[in-house]
């Protein structure tokens, strides 16, 4: 468990872990990746500024072991593409770099709030792309969360009838 000062340093996966049930803890600011390799050689994917998009699916999140019906404020992530938000953070994608042919290096800035505090998290993690509609988002720490896609209209109220049509864009 971590106290404020460690929280500010690994606040990106205290939330996601604590929403998705895996304990997970945060990751401190980091440097750019040293000798990031590319699939087969070739020259990393990077979007328009760094920020490329995931190969995923946008929409609400769940982990695996948890029925979609039965989601929560706690237990919701929501992938916007550029983006990923839990209950407590939003964490914008400032730079995305393929590395594996389904291997992501993300690093992120996190506006995280707890308590009454808030602060910002620069990270890195690794994302490793299941399927359009899944994934597991691992951090320098080893902290791991794996996550599918719930149909909106598959989720309890309020998010089945939410319009997030301009989150998503």
């Amino acid at each position: 468990m971590c106290d404020f000062q460690q929280l500010k340093k690994c606040a990106a996966f205290v939330v996601l872990g604590a929403a998705l049930g895996t304990g997970a803890s945060a990751i401190a600011s980091i440097d750019p990746p040293r000798g990031a390799g590319s699939p087969e050689g070739q020259a990393p994917r990077v979007g328009q500024n760094g920020a490329a998009h995931l190969p995923l699916k946008r929409g609400f999140y769940v982990h695996p072991e948890v029925a979609c019906g039965e989601a929560s404020a706690a237990s919701l992530l929501l992938f916007r593409g550029a983006a990923i938000s839990g209950s407590r953070d939003l964490c914008s994608f400032q730079q995305v770099l393929q590395i594996a042919s389904d291997t992501w290096q993300v690093h992120e800035s996190c506006e995280v709030s707890e308590g009454g505090r808030a602060w910002v998290v620069d990270s890195q993690s690794t994302w490793r792309i299941t399927s359009p509609t899944s994934f597991e988002r691992t951090n320098e720490e080893g902290w791991e969360v794996r996550a599918r896609l719930c149909e909106q209209s598959s989720l309890p109220e309020p998010w089945k009838d939410n319009d997030i049509g301009d989150l998503l864009h």
